[in-house]
């Protein structure tokens, strides 16, 4: 699925390497004519709150804007309140709450955040 992703915009597929092995991640499609979506983002716990995070939502933001991307959007689990805040701090805001959204029946969180 990721070579997939990948294959189709590579501007929206992004990886951190630290001295070797990838550390983080992220990976996004477009879901509009102007609108991107965040599918994944990750870093490795050992790496977190090192500023990773931050450069690849900051790098996956420019990219957008570099293809005329207006707004960009997202989801994440409800008790995920780590990266709610982690998306909230780089100017996403909850626009709805999709209830049932994952497969376990939690809730979801549908973020968004205009360019």
């Amino acid at each position: 699925m990721f070579l997939e992703l990948h294959n189709i915009w590579r501007d929206g597929f992004l990886v951190c390497e630290y001295f070797g092995p990838t550390v983080g991640f992220v990976v996004g499609t477009l879901s509009g004519i102007r609108t991107a979506r965040i599918l994944v983002i990750a870093v490795l716990e050992p790496y977190r709150c090192k500023g990773i995070g931050t450069a690849l939502m900051s790098e996956f933001t420019n990219a957008c804007g570099m293809k005329g991307i207006s707004s960009i959007e997202l989801e994440v689990r409800k008790s995920n309140k780590g990266a709610a805040r982690f998306y909230t701090k780089h100017g996403y805001q909850v626009i709805d709450v999709l209830p049932r959204f994952y497969k376990d029946g939690e809730d979801g969180l549908k973020m968004w955040r205009n360019l």
